[in-house]
């Protein structure tokens, strides 16, 4: 009955020491874990933080620029517009001061009639 008996607490003490080293690896998965949240929330941190350096950057800096394109656009868009209505101005003032010039020219030679 000793053997039987010894074996049973060798058993046990394989059990036992089987428990022991999952107990320690479960620990240090918790430890990996813990260490692993705290470099995500830190990352998260950081990434928060650029984020609102590129919003302040944005409304600060390239805002009023794009903006001050748009109006540099819309002064270009009237120019070009001015330029249109005086070739158009133009162009009808030259047909009719053509139109006088020939009339003028048949006048005073006295072609046609």
């Amino acid at each position: 009955m000793s053997d039987s008996n010894d074996q049973v607490i060798g058993l046990l003490r394989d059990v036992l020491r089987r428990q022991d080293h999952i107990a320690d690896e479960l620990g240090e998965l918790k430890v990996a874990v813990h260490v692993d949240v705290q470099v995500s929330a830190q990352h998260r941190d950081q990434s928060e933080a650029r984020f609102e350096a590129i919003e302040r950057t944005l409304s600060q800096e390239i805002k009023p620029q794009t903006e001050e394109w748009k109006r540099m656009k819309t002064i270009g868009l009237g120019f070009a517009g001015l330029l249109a209505l005086g070739g158009i101005s133009f162009g009808a003032m030259l047909a009719y001061a053509s139109d006088t010039a020939v009339n003028a020219v048949r006048h005073w030679l006295r072609i046609g009639g």
